[in-house]
């Protein structure tokens, strides 16, 4: 994906430096930065193919590679570019990585590690840097053609496609040309100006198959119904998912229709924001 974002920050008019290396070591990174007057926007775009097979089989030299290859690059060069993203007050930070952490996946456990791993460091950045006013972000692919992950000779098996078909809402496989713009578009939000309250976030691009804060049931199910009345959550289960534990929902009634529905300003007592 990184080419595509390339071109499309290049057509916006953006002066582009793209290192082609993996950046494997600290050295490297500060190297590069050292070698740029100034960084507005760094995008982060680090792929290693994953290491399939149970968790008895993990091999070390496996494991430690894709922490290598994925991990501490991302560390490394975030860590050399900050400071003067810190000096301006000013800075966007966006990592590609993978959707596959958000559920898990089984068989992959030191691949979705290792994303996982970037998805945190992105999010708590995110947060960390949010007040100097530079925005860290990732963008989480998944179920897209590539020649790394989704290659064109599995297009084609009726197993795989029959996965697709039952976990992923879209039913397909992102096409490889198409995701790839759409991935740049979503980079170039990112990376603008208008992209201010955004900060820390992982956002799936994965045709709905690694959806985040998602419970194992039903209880996800929500609609938020504003009025005369204040602002209710429609009741669609008995309780909410809330970062992997569930809260009991004081029910009332709407005024209006005489319906059952959660208020949130009791929400207060469980330390939750008070909503409408």
């Amino acid at each position: 994906m990184g080419p595509a974002i390339k071109t499309k920050f290049l057509a916006l008019g953006l002066d582009v430096v793209a290192a082609e290396s993996g950046l494997l070591s600290e050295q490297a990174a500060n190297e590069l930065v050292a070698s740029v007057e100034q960084i507005d926007i760094l995008v982060a775009n680090f792929a290693e193919a994953p290491m399939t097979g149970p968790v008895q089989s993990i091999l070390n030299e496996d494991w430690l590679n894709l922490f290598d290859v994925l991990v501490h690059p991302l560390m490394y060069i975030s860590r050399a570019v900050v400071p003067q993203m810190l000096a301006r007050k000013s800075g966007k930070i966006i990592a590609v990585t993978s959707a596959a952490p958000v559920k898990g996946l089984a068989n992959n456990s030191a691949y979705s590690a290792a994303r996982g791993a970037q998805n945190a460091f992105i999010k708590s950045i995110g947060l960390e840097l949010a007040r100097s006013n530079i925005q860290a972000n990732a963008i989480a692919q998944n179920y897209i053609n590539n020649q790394t992950y989704y290659p064109n000779e599995i297009l084609g098996n009726e197993k795989f496609l029959d996965h697709v078909r039952r976990h992923v809402p879209t039913g397909k496989i992102g096409a490889a040309e198409e995701t790839a713009e759409e991935t740049a578009e979503l980079a170039a939000y990112l990376a603008g100006e208008n992209c201010r309250h955004m900060v820390g976030q992982v956002i799936p691009l994965a045709g709905g198959g690694s959806p985040s804060n998602r419970c194992s049931d039903a209880s996800y199910g929500y609609s938020v119904v504003t009025g005369q009345a204040g602002c209710w959550l429609r009741r669609c289960c008995s309780s909410i998912c809330t970062s992997g534990f569930r809260l009991p929902l004081p029910f009332t009634s709407s005024p209006e229709s005489g319906r059952r529905y959660v208020s949130m300003r009791p929400m207060q007592r469980y330390g939750l924001p008070a909503i409408g």
